[in-house]
């Protein structure tokens, strides 16, 4: 039995220290997954964002297919309200800004997009939502962009707006001339009815009657009123027929080379770094709200 139990004492050694290195070495290679464990969690999430964020966006844009716009450059020329005189109205820096940007509001009027879209044998609407116009800051120059699925259609969209815009602006200065020189017409008709009427009262007088040459002299200052009015009329009209607009096109439109959008490539990198953000984000929400939790006092029991 001693024998025995001699032989036994050096395995009980032996096994000794590798069941006190068994219990010592599991609890930290635990630790250590769980620690690896949560550095590969949080990572795995925002390397999922990215890779999602990238082909959505990628994929995305392959399905709407590239987009072209044409630009057309249109310059407010004030210069032009020299036609209209004194139904011009104010010229000033200030208002010559309101009116540039007024400008917006009449290429996207109906009357504009109509006449465009009649030319274009196209819906107005899907007219309307192809164009758009910017102003180049605190300048004269404002643009007319129209993007379409292809460069003809743009260009053609462009054009098309353009013309219309130019000419709405044109007719409706030489409309304000045209309805002046016809309001004119009335003080013509009229004071050509008065001097009808002396004349008629004169061939009813001795020519030396007191009140013949008073009747003759107001005769003759009617006509002479009525050639003055005439002469303004002639020229209000002239100036109708020729007045070209304060719409002066400075670049026409033109075929497009190359596409407006971004390509499949750089919209998947803004996708992925959008989902990289997004990632990032949300691990540091999870980080700091699982940080708060475990700083909070635990419930103290009665």
């Amino acid at each position: 039995m001693q024998d025995r139990a001699a032989t036994d004492a050096p395995e009980e050694q032996a096994k000794q220290p590798a069941e006190e290195r068994a219990g010592t070495t599991a609890p930290l290679a635990r630790v250590r997954g769980r620690r690896s464990h949560r550095f590969l969690r949080p990572l795995a999430l925002v390397l999922a964002l990215t890779v999602i964020g990238a082909l959505v966006a990628g994929i995305g844009r392959a399905a709407l297919g590239p987009s072209y716009t044409s630009e057309a450059r249109i310059l407010w020329d004030t210069t032009a309200t020299q036609y209209l005189g004194d139904l011009a109205g104010p010229t000033d820096v200030t208002t010559q800004d309101r009116q540039v940007d007024d400008q917006k509001g009449v290429v996207s009027s109906d009357a504009v997009i109509r006449a465009a879209a009649a030319t274009l044998q196209a819906d107005p609407e899907d007219v309307r939502k192809a164009v758009a116009v910017d102003v180049a800051g605190t300048t004269s120059i404002f643009t007319i962009d129209a993007t379409a699925k292809s460069p003809q259609d743009a260009h053609a969209i462009a054009a098309a707006v353009t013309d219309a815009y130019v000419a709405k602006v044109r007719s409706s200065g030489s409309a304000i001339l045209s309805q002046k020189a016809a309001g004119l017409q009335v003080s013509i008709d009229r004071l050509n009815k008065d001097a009808a009427d002396i004349g008629n009262q004169l061939g009813g007088l001795s020519t030396r009657a007191p009140s013949y040459p008073v009747l003759q002299n107001q005769q003759q200052a009617d006509m002479n009123r009525v050639a003055d009015l005439l002469q303004q009329q002639e020229a209000l009209r002239s100036s109708a027929a020729a007045f070209p607009g304060e719409a002066r096109v400075l670049q026409a439109a033109d075929v497009p080379r190359g596409a407006s959008s971004w390509s499949v490539g750089t919209t998947a990198l803004i996708g992925g770094a959008l989902g990289l953000v997004l990632g990032v984000c949300a691990v540091a929400f999870w980080t700091t709200r699982r940080a708060g939790r475990r700083s909070a006092p635990a419930p103290i029991s009665d």
